[in-house]
């Protein structure tokens, strides 16, 4: 769910208003350092929605799109009672600027409906993810997990959040980062991708500006239970989708020189997330990257005049793998 025209600064969301809303031009953010400013922070290009985040006359711009999820009496339509949210995105390290996307009860009753946050943290650390309770008196009574990802590189969040279980997951680039079973919570919740100051005392420099940017975002409803284990006609073209992979850098009919050592570079996107990269040397496994980076430093065997067929396999959570080869010589 991104646009597939330009939408240039100014523009949103008024011109995509059926699918978008936005916190509106000048309420503070969290921390009170910084002011929602879509008007001058979001806007549509080569099919990414991009936060310029930066300051203007002591301000600091930042902005917290919503999509529209289900039509409702709000001015982001209605939230849902349980669902799936999955979002690609990447940025700029950026110091004193933080994401909490996050689902927000549509009671706004805080914190006694809980929240989840999902990526949350500093654009210039690492992502973590939170749910605060259900029931909860104090926004400290919370799930927090953590992990050793930045945000420098493009990765796919998914919140699975089922309420109706007792249930919510929370996976990173496929990955289960987080689970959480008890007082998980249970009210209407709308989904706010809050990109805003830090909590952590830091006010941000006049100087500091950059990018956020989200490749696309999605939600499902949970299937409607059936009388029959047949498998519900929403869940079934998951099973198809399979990864896109490309090997950057090196094509067919390069040359490298024996000895050396070259850098594989990998690319690998997927709707439901990559598990896994494995790069083959000739039909034989030499390196498996589960962390997301994909780039590989191989040692050329010092023999001249070799071929080598270079192989990438991406598997997504699905188990469903795709492949890329390119075939060099050493020289």
């Amino acid at each position: 769910m991104l646009e597939s025209t330009d939408v240039p600064l100014g523009s949103f969301p008024s011109a995509v208003s059926n699918k978008w809303h936005a916190y509106p031009d000048g309420w503070r953010d969290t921390t009170g350092h910084g002011r929602y400013y879509p008007s001058k922070v979001l806007s549509v290009h080569n099919g990414l929605l991009d936060y310029y985040i930066h300051t203007e006359n002591g301000v600091h711009m930042v902005a917290a799109p919503l999509p529209k999820i289900q039509a409702g009496p709000k001015d982001y339509g209605s939230g849902l009672p349980a669902g799936r949210y999955a979002v690609r995105f990447r940025s700029d390290p950026l110091t004193c600027y933080k994401t909490a996307w996050l689902l927000w009860p549509d009671s706004t009753n805080w914190p006694n409906d809980g929240e989840i946050d999902f990526p949350e943290g500093d654009l210039n650390d690492t992502i973590k993810a939170f749910m605060h309770r259900q029931n909860a008196t104090v926004g400290e009574d919370q799930d927090a997990y953590s992990t050793n990802t930045t945000y420098a590189n493009w990765h796919t969040a998914v919140t699975e959040w089922r309420p109706d279980q007792s249930n919510l997951k929370f996976y990173l680039d496929g990955r289960l980062i987080g689970e959480s079973t008890s007082r998980v919570p249970n009210t209407p919740m709308h989904w706010v991708l809050q990109t805003e100051t830090t909590l952590r005392g830091c006010t941000p420099a006049n100087s500091t500006q950059g990018h956020v940017y989200m490749d696309w975002v999605a939600a499902w409803k949970p299937a409607p239970p059936t009388p029959t284990p047949t498998p519900t006609p929403s869940a079934a073209p998951l099973l198809n989708i399979t990864p896109s992979v490309t090997i950057k850098e090196l094509a067919t009919g390069d040359t490298i020189k024996a000895g050396s050592t070259i850098r594989v570079k990998v690319e690998a996107t997927d709707l439901v997330g990559i598990s896994k990269v494995e790069l083959f040397i000739n039909d034989e496994n030499r390196f498996t990257d589960t962390d997301g980076k994909y780039t590989f430093e191989w040692q050329v065997p010092s023999r001249t005049g070799v071929e080598y067929t270079i192989r990438a396999k991406a598997t997504n959570t699905l188990g469903n793998v795709k492949n890329a080869q390119v075939v060099v010589k050493s020289r």
